[in-house]
């Protein structure tokens, strides 16, 4: 039997019935499962907690570092180390971390966000 690939495309029709994980900090079966794209191992030394301004799964854009903007799924957010960190899968298939501020969070993403 084939393995599934937790990090494939995300089509408009499917994308909020993303994997998330929303309200809890994510551990390594998380990630193992595609809920979450990181975990920190020891949450009680940093000060490491649940990030629930936004409601997961959220559509967002991505500003890079190189001044491209990507479109993105976002399935995680913690606060930790004094930032706000972002897990989220490319529309296209894969996955990454980024801060809060390198991104916009869309409300109602339409079917060409997904192109």
């Amino acid at each position: 039997m084939a393995e599934e690939n937790i990090w494939a495309a995300i089509s408009f029709e499917n994308w909020n019935k993303t994997p998330a994980t929303y309200g809890k900090l994510a551990k390594e079966d998380d990630v193992k499962a595609g809920r979450a794209v990181f975990y920190l191992r020891d949450h009680g030394s940093n000060n490491t907690t649940p990030y629930t301004d936004i409601k997961l799964p959220s559509c967002a854009i991505l500003k890079e570092e190189s001044g491209n903007f990507t479109n993105i799924v976002i399935i995680q957010i913690e606060n930790a180390a004094n930032q706000v960190i972002v897990g989220y899968r490319m529309i296209q298939g894969g996955n990454g971390a980024c801060t809060l501020p390198e991104i916009t969070v869309i409300g109602n993403p339409t079917k060409e966000f997904f192109k």
